[in-house]
């Protein structure tokens, strides 16, 4: 009876956990599931059994052997769980920027080739979003390396409390980040681009009792999934973030049509069309109209 009771309780340990339900931890919670019907079942005849004829316990055999194997299961299926667990923390480890906590460019890769994968004829878009925090290099050398890991670790949590389930944001190298989504039109990335840019602008950072003001330059790229390919959309969001550089920093430029484009912002007094992008008087209307909803 206590053996049965431990089994559904190992049970329920193991199906309530937060571990990714794998194929194995499926099968070794329905071994200690029956492990625990069948000790119930043999408590419920040891027990009547016992207390009629003192010191007889029937089903030795069977309950022995049911013992073993169920025992031999148990440790065979939790060893492979543990192999499996710590193949999935090299993994998540080998993805992962060590400081910041989010993806590194491993890990863009394999977002990007999943979205391509779950959707390949789609018609929905893939967003590739560039950032470069500007003039990082003055930041280091006035507050020290210390505070300049303090504002890349701010810049990445409030950038995936922005984005939550929409994206994933990864930290390229150095002062570099990028976002990758798929999104239902380009519109949604502009939008959710702008909220990081301007939420790091606004952000409150001190460092030596002083107060920091960050900003970052933008560039985006976007294809339908279905005609995606990173390497090209890697180039256009770098010419886009160099043009939002060249623009005067601290600004979002999206490459539509062959064209950069500076997207207008509310927190910029400035006329879209006095800025050292190119120009295409098309694709800034439609980026205005997007801004001013």
């Amino acid at each position: 009876a206590s053996a049965a009771t431990g089994y559904f309780m190992l049970a329920g340990v193991l199906l309530a956990s937060r571990a990714r339900a794998t194929r194995s931890r499926k099968v070794l919670a329905t071994i200690l599931i029956l492990q625990a019907f069948a000790g119930a079942l043999v408590a419920s005849i040891v027990i009547p059994a016992n207390a009629a004829i003192p010191n007889a316990i029937p089903m030795t055999s069977a309950l022995s052997i049911s013992g073993m194997l169920g025992f031999t299961a148990i440790i065979m299926l939790s060893a492979k769980i543990i192999m499996e667990d710590t193949e999935i923390r090299l993994h998540r480890l080998a993805m992962t920027d060590h400081l910041t906590g989010v993806l590194n460019r491993r890990g863009l890769l394999e977002e990007f080739d999943r979205i391509k994968k779950r959707s390949p004829a789609s018609d929905r878009y893939v967003a590739l979003v560039l950032f470069d925090i500007d003039h990082f290099k003055k930041i280091n050398d006035k507050y020290g390396h210390q505070s300049g890991d303090a504002v890349l670790v701010h810049f990445c949590t409030m950038a995936q409390r922005v984005i939550g389930d929409r994206g994933l944001f990864v930290r390229m190298g150095g002062e570099e980040f990028a976002l990758v989504a798929e999104v239902e039109s380009p519109s949604s990335t502009v939008t959710l681009a702008e909220a990081i840019r301007s939420n790091l602008r606004q952000s409150k950072i001190t460092a030596r009792g002083e107060s920091i003001e960050v900003t970052t330059s933008v560039g985006i790229s976007e294809a339908t999934i279905r005609d995606a390919d990173l390497s090209v959309m890697m180039t256009e969001a770098d010419r886009a973030l160099y043009a939002a550089k060249k623009a005067g920093r601290n600004r979002t430029v999206l490459h539509v049509n062959s064209a950069n484009v500076v997207v207008p912002s509310p927190d910029r007094d400035e006329n879209p069309m006095d800025n050292n992008a190119d120009r295409q008087v098309a694709a800034l209307n439609r980026i205005s109209a997007i801004a001013s909803r």
